[in-house]
């Protein structure tokens, strides 16, 4: 994916993305047992309007999901995922680790 987002930092109305990502997903037949890893790597590159300078972040994701299917309409998942942040500008840099758990009713 390659584009231009909405940036929310002050002094810059956007940023230029290059991003790549893989994903594989596995449903069992006969139990409904949900798997699934993933992840990307993503550029990004922020021109600040007030100066000549240029924030360039390096991001990376990884993600598990473990998921049911308890019948046609109704799906539990557990995900975690862990994000890297690196950016030339220091106080920028950070580290996530997030667990979610969700439930999905379709109609």
């Amino acid at each position: 994916i390659k584009g231009a987002k909405e940036s929310l930092i002050f002094g810059n109305d956007f940023y230029k993305l290059n991003r790549i990502s893989l994903e594989f997903k596995q449903e069992t037949t006969t139990r409904g047992i949900l798997l699934g890893i993933g992840g990307f790597y993503e550029n990004d590159k922020f021109p600040f309007t007030d100066s000549s300078s240029l924030r360039n972040d390096d991001v990376y994701e990884l993600f598990l999901r473990l998921g049911f299917k308890f019948n046609n309409w109704l799906t539990v998942e557990a995900k975690y995922k862990y994000l890297d942040r690196d950016s030339n500008y220091d106080i920028q840099d950070y580290k996530q680790n997030v667990t979610l758990l969700y439930a999905t009713m379709k109609l």
